[in-house]
């Protein structure tokens, strides 16, 4: 769906979202003019979002089966993790090459995963915004500065501030 502009109301309700979908700009650049139904049974495919525009509301379902919205969270970051423990680099490993070739793009793809993730988050937490849901928006405001702090390169003092700003208010949850 990447670039792709849905113009009337987009319903994905009866989606089962595949862990390979989850990355890789499944809805980079898209947008939706109308309400987009995402309310699949705990839908955890955040970084697909990362980059969609939604113009009218996003629709997702409260968390079932009695999972809680960081159960969802620790549910996307195990598909992260796999994304980046499926990386393979054309080489055979006993070339002197492999083992360079191979953190260089492991750590491009945990760079990018970790951004989509987060950046699925955003979107979400903006759509809960708009639809004046406080809960929901800090719950996702929450797992997008969680999701980014997983990113390799983040430096020590945004480290610091972030471990300091969970400790003492939950990323702003325990404000409010």
């Amino acid at each position: 769906f990447s670039g792709a502009n849905f113009k009337g109301s987009s319903k994905f309700n009866g989606v089962t979202w595949h862990p390979d979908s989850h990355y890789g700009g499944t809805f980079s650049g898209t947008r939706f003019e109308d309400v987009a139904d995402f309310r699949t049974k705990n839908f955890s495919a955040f970084a697909a979002l990362a980059d969609a525009t939604f113009k009218q509301r996003l629709l997702l379902q409260p968390p079932s089966d009695g999972k809680r919205p960081d159960e969802l969270f620790s549910e996307a970051c195990e598909a992260a993790k796999d994304a980046v423990e499926s990386v393979q680099v054309p080489l055979e490993k006993d070339d002197e090459r492999y083992l360079l070739e191979f953190r260089h793009r492991r750590l491009q793809v945990q760079t990018r995963v970790w951004s989509e993730l987060a950046g699925g988050y955003r979107v979400a937490k903006k759509a809960m915004e708009a639809a004046g849901d406080f809960e929901r928006e800090q719950t996702f405001y929450r797992f997008e500065v969680k999701a980014r702090m997983k990113r390799p390169g983040i430096n020590t003092p945004e480290r610091m501030a972030s471990f300091f700003y969970r400790i003492f208010s939950d990323y702003g949850a325990s404000i409010g």
